[in-house]
């Protein structure tokens, strides 16, 4: 008889024979003789561990110690954390027992459940990865927009340094030549500077024509005393 926990295993004690038979025990008894049974109790022991390979499980008498064990202490993750040198170390037990190492000891006065506990270590070369993972893309941002920026800069310095076009001036006259200087003389008695047209000295009022002529071989250029 047994449960998911206990379990009674029975035994024949003693047995009077005389003619052979099978009881549903399997022992043997006669047919009009008495069977004696005995029972003994079991309790079952749980192992169980997400690495490595658990050993000590089953059913184990009442008052009985058993022991559990667990290997290796140390497994490497799988695939690629693995490959990086993640690895998960052993750290106790827990559960209806607890313990340190990877074996554990316990007296099964009923039914146990024990769990092997674990701790992920981390490589530095893991570190590094997740760090290139991350700081890779910001560079390459980075690399981006200082090209960018650089690409504006030149566009702008170009246009900075390129004159905007003046608008062509309108056609401009040629100046006439200015006249040339009109010719003077000398009035015949104060000796001031008159025109060669002059017919009167406007300062002494002598008329400037020299025996009737006014041409300028007929004038009297007289000079003036300074």
């Amino acid at each position: 008889m047994s449960t998911n926990e206990a379990q009674y295993p029975s035994k024949a004690d003693s047995v009077k024979t005389r003619k052979r038979n099978t009881t549903r025990f399997g022992v043997p008894k006669p047919s009009d003789g008495t069977i004696t049974l005995s029972f003994s109790r079991q309790f079952l022991l749980t192992v169980s561990s997400m690495y490595g390979t658990a050993k000590g499980g089953g059913w184990y008498d009442e008052a009985a110690t058993a022991t559990a064990t667990i290997e290796p202490t140390e497994v490497l993750a799988e695939g690629l954390l693995g490959t990086l040198g993640v690895r998960n170390v052993l750290v106790g037990w827990t559960g209806s027992a607890s313990a340190s190492g990877n074996e554990i000891t316990l007296t099964m006065d009923g039914a146990k459940t024990v769990t092997a506990t674990w701790r992920t270590i981390y490589s530095t070369t893991f570190f590094g990865f997740v760090a290139a993972i991350i700081c890779i893309p910001i560079l390459l941002l980075a690399l981006l927009w200082k090209r960018r920026q650089r690409t504006v800069s030149g566009l702008s310095a170009q246009r900075l340094e390129t004159p905007p076009l003046s608008p062509v001036p309108p056609a401009q006259e040629k100046p006439s030549p200015a006249p040339s200087p009109e010719p003077t003389k000398h009035c015949l008695e104060c000796g001031l500077l008159l025109p060669m047209s002059a017919k009167i000295c406007p300062k002494c009022g002598t008329r400037q024509s020299y025996f009737g002529e006014d041409s300028p071989e007929s004038q009297k250029q007289i000079p003036i005393a300074v």
